[in-house]
């Protein structure tokens, strides 16, 4: 597969030259690229698919998986599952989970591996039970739009004057809600505006942060715990302290108060996160 990869990017390499160094050097890259081509079929006909494609880790989920999933939501309008077919669903559930299992749990430590066991139960249990959340819902729509995440904040926050980014979608959404603070005095909430991120700074100054915050948060759900150990060791100082900084200015929100930042994680990966900040403040403090 290393020789197959090799002659791959070389082909590619040569294409972009043959721009400058003309047909030949095209034709190379060609040869260049069906010559990895079959050397990737032969890895594949003599080689161990376990050597070549390794298996996935916890955290990862392996792609004929999440498109067998996918395939089930919409042969049974998930979210929308009818009576007739709510047996038939959670079967084909369990089977999907037991296919599952060698790839996703098998990588769990012993006193985890209950979760493949209660999921099981679950979906025994299911068959028999009124699905109160996945039915006389619209079918094949599993998120129809986040303008409750914006009325979160307003809602938490009532006395706070909340700016959003503008979205055209969520503002006409808003719009046409009527939500009020109390029912006694029917105080509306109306305490938030939409601005052009063009023209307003402090949302600009948002994006990056909430972007930076994003990256680092999909990284984390991305990697092992011990690829990241590996990464962090592999920093320098000004890398670790760019890392504990993010630390602190979520650290000294949440002592401010809870609900600035709006968790949708569970508390497990927030456990990790916090573990990998604590490594990182050692290390700084040793050195």
């Amino acid at each position: 597969m290393l020789v197959s990869s090799i002659c791959a990017c070389i082909g590619q390499l040569m294409w972009k030259l043959s721009a400058e160094q003309g047909l030949i050097i095209m034709l190379l890259g060609f040869c260049f690229y069906g010559a990895g081509a079959l050397v990737m079929i032969s890895a594949y006909r003599f080689g161990k698919l376990s050597v070549l494609q390794p298996r996935p880790q916890w955290g990862q989920t392996p792609m004929w998986s999440l498109k067998s999933t996918e395939a089930l939501f919409v042969k049974y309008n998930y979210p929308n599952i009818h009576d007739n077919e709510q047996s038939d669903f959670f079967s084909e559930l369990k089977i999907l989970l037991l296919k599952s299992k060698g790839s996703l749990f098998s990588n769990l430590i012993t006193n985890a591996r209950w979760l493949y066991d209660y999921l099981v139960c679950v979906i025994d249990s299911g068959k028999k039970k009124e699905l109160t959340f996945l039915q006389n819902n619209e079918e094949g729509v599993l998120i129809k739009h986040y303008a409750d995440w914006y009325l979160h904040q307003a809602m938490l926050f009532p006395k706070s004057v909340h700016i959003f980014d503008k979205t055209h979608q969520i503002s006409n959404i808003l719009k046409d809600i009527e939500i009020y603070i109390d029912s006694e005095h029917l105080t509306p909430i109306d305490n938030y505006e939409f601005k052009d991120s063009k023209d307003d700074i402090g949302i600009q100054l948002s994006d990056v942060i909430c972007g930076i915050y994003g990256q680092l948060y999909s990284y984390f759900n991305k990697k092992t715990d011990a690829d990241i150990l590996r990464d962090i060791d592999r920093m320098n100082d000004t890398q670790l302290e760019c890392l504990l900084l993010l630390s602190r200015l979520q650290l000294e929100a949440d002592n401010e108060n809870r609900g600035y930042f709006y968790y949708t994680v569970p508390y497990s990966f927030l456990g990790r996160v916090t573990s990998c900040f604590q490594y990182i403040e050692g290390i700084l403090h040793t050195t």
